[in-house]
C-alpha cells in the first residue's frame, strides 16, 4: 500500500497580517519579523536580548520610593506573608514573590506604563528569564496601595507588553533555560490567576492549559 500524504490544500498557511498577530509558542510557527511598533507591543525576534541597564533603572526606582515602600510594608493592614517576601527580596534573596510585591508598590507610585516593563527587563537582566516569569505570575495576584499590600482573589491585570515579551523570549531561549523556567513556574501556580499567567507564558504544558480552561479565574 502506498503511503498516504494529505493534500497540500489541507496545510494551514498563515497570511502575513495573521503572522503579525501571532504570539510565539515554543516549537510553533515563527511570527513575522517585528517592526518598531510591534516591539512596543512586546513582540520579540529569536535574536532579541534585553537591555542590561534596566536592572539599574529598576533599582533606582526602588530606591527613589524606599520611604513609601517601607510605609506600606510597615502598615498594619499589609499582608504579613507578602511583607516577609518583599523584605527578603530587598535583602537580596532570590524571591519572585517579593520582587512582584515591590514592583506592585512602585508601579502604583510611578503610575506609568513603562514601569512594569522596566522591572521585567531588570529581572531578566539581573536574575534570569525564569525568575522574571515567576515574578509576573505572582504579580497577577497582588494588590497594593499607599496604605497596604495584600493578595488578590481575582485576576489582576498584568502589563500585556511584559507578558508578551517574556512569552516570546521563553519561546526562543535555549532548551535548558526553558526547562528551568517551566520547573520554577510549577511552584507559582497556587491560584487560578497565577495558573492563567503561567499557562500563557509556557503554553507547551498542555495539562496546565487544560486546567485553566476547566477552572478559569474570576475578573
Amino acid at each position: 500500500m502506498d503511503d498516504h500524504f494529505p493534500p497540500a490544500e489541507d496545510v494551514l498557511v498563515l497570511s502575513e497580517p495573521l503572522r503579525r498577530d501571532l504570539h510565539p509558542r515554543r516549537g510553533g510557527a515563527l511570527p513575522a519579523e517585528p517592526g518598531v511598533s510591534d516591539r512596543a507591543l512586546g513582540e520579540v525576534a529569536p535574536s532579541d536580548t534585553v537591555d542590561t541597564g534596566a536592572a539599574d533603572v529598576a533599582a533606582k526606582l526602588t530606591e527613589k520610593h524606599r520611604g513609601r515602600i517601607e510605609a506600606v510594608l510597615s502598615a498594619g493592614r499589609s499582608n504579613k506573608v507578602l511583607v516577609a517576601h518583599a523584605r527578603a527580596y530587598l535583602s537580596g534573596a532570590d524571591d519572585p514573590t517579593g520582587a512582584a510585591a515591590i514592583a506592585s508598590i512602585v508601579d502604583r507610585l510611578e503610575n506609568g506604563s513603562k514601569t512594569p516593563r522596566t522591572f521585567t527587563d531588570g529581572w531578566i537582566a539581573s536574575r534570569g528569564l525564569a525568575f522574571a516569569a515567576c515574578a509576573l505570575a505572582e504579580l497577577s495576584g497582588i494588590a497594593s496601595s499607599a496604605e497596604d499590600l495584600r493578595p488578590l482573589d481575582s485576576l489582576r491585570l498584568v502589563d500585556s507588553v511584559s507578558l508578551r515579551r517574556v512569552r516570546g523570549l521563553l519561546a526562543f531561549c535555549p532548551e535548558e533555560e526553558y526547562r528551568r523556567a517551566v520547573e520554577r513556574l510549577a511552584a507559582h501556580r497556587g491560584t487560578r490567576s497565577r495558573r492563567l499567567v503561567v499557562s500563557y507564558l509556557v503554553p507547551t504544558r498542555h495539562d496546565w492549559v487544560d486546567e485553566c480552561c476547566a477552572d478559569p479565574p474570576s475578573t
